[in-house]
């Protein structure tokens, strides 16, 4: 069954527990494509996930964990390939799992941070320079399993205002609502025809058929929807230039510049500017 997700509601919620707890929240599919996620993975995480290695173990780890949280029908706590605790909460409607929500990316508190690194340094065996993650891997958060499990149950408890307020519904979704779906949960990230594709089950053909048909291309809406966020970005936060443009997915600031002048009119400055007379 697809889905129709209310990107803004869903991450005003998302955003709000990870102000209050300090960790990422993720939703994650059936089939493990992350559809939305309140912030960046954290450095340690990232820097496993870089390798082709990294990346699959943490996918299959994520799998495993959905399918322990589907069996047990609540939440899943346990430690992933490379020792740090996730949380995963299956989002069932009508007695069906649509998605997953992860949060975590935590230490167990109950283990001292010394024999935590040794652990998770012998874990990482298969890396080429383990003590290279070291200094990241002190900088994570120690949680108790305890306040992770209080979490889940807030979480669970919010459910049925997720439905309620129609922030995630299931619906036979079109597949241009899926493909807006998939650049809302990935705009900030580089995305390709082959990403996507793959993500939505759609041949190339298929995917630029459906865009064009609306008289655009899929490149034009990842571009409106960089340049939405990055002019939301302007009006409200300090941030600087090359900051939002990194934000958006649009690294090189030169190039965000002139993209964003070409489209809006103004340069990114000038439209701050103008936005807050």
């Amino acid at each position: 069954m697809d889905y129709i997700i209310d990107y803004e509601g869903l991450g005003r919620l998302l955003r709000s527990f990870s102000q209050i707890s300090g960790m990422r929240f993720t939703l994650i599919d059936r089939s493990g494509t992350i559809v939305y996620a309140s912030f960046n993975r954290v450095p340690f995480c990232s820097r496993i996930n870089e390798t082709e290695q990294g990346a699959a173990r943490c996918r299959a780890c994520d799998m495993r964990s959905c399918r322990a949280a589907e069996r047990s029908g609540g939440v899943c706590v346990a430690p992933c390939h490379a020792g740090l605790l996730d949380a995963v909460l299956p989002v069932v409607q009508n007695g069906q799992t649509l998605a997953y929500l992860f949060f975590g990316q935590v230490l167990d508190a109950s283990r001292g941070m010394e024999q935590a690194w040794r652990q998770t340094r012998a874990a990482l065996s298969w890396l080429p320079d383990p003590d290279a993650l070291r200094e990241d891997f002190f900088r994570l958060q120690p949680y108790d399993l305890s306040a992770l499990r209080a979490y889940a149950s807030i979480l669970n408890a919010c459910m049925p205002y997720l439905w309620l307020e129609g922030l995630i519904q299931s619906s036979e979704a079109t597949s241009r609502q899926r493909i807006e779906a998939y650049i809302d949960a990935n705009y900030a990230s580089r995305i390709t025809l082959g990403q996507m594709s793959e993500a939505l089950h759609l041949s190339r053909t298929k995917l630029c058929g459906e865009v064009k048909a609306q008289g655009a291309t899929v490149m034009q809406l990842v571009t409106a929807r960089r340049l939405g966020a990055a002019k939301q970005l302007l009006r409200t936060t300090d941030f600087p230039i090359a900051v939002i443009a990194d934000r958006v997915g649009i690294p090189d600031y030169n190039y965000f510049t002139k993209v964003f002048q070409k489209h809006v009119g103004l340069t990114p400055t000038a439209y701050r500017k103008e936005k807050r007379r």
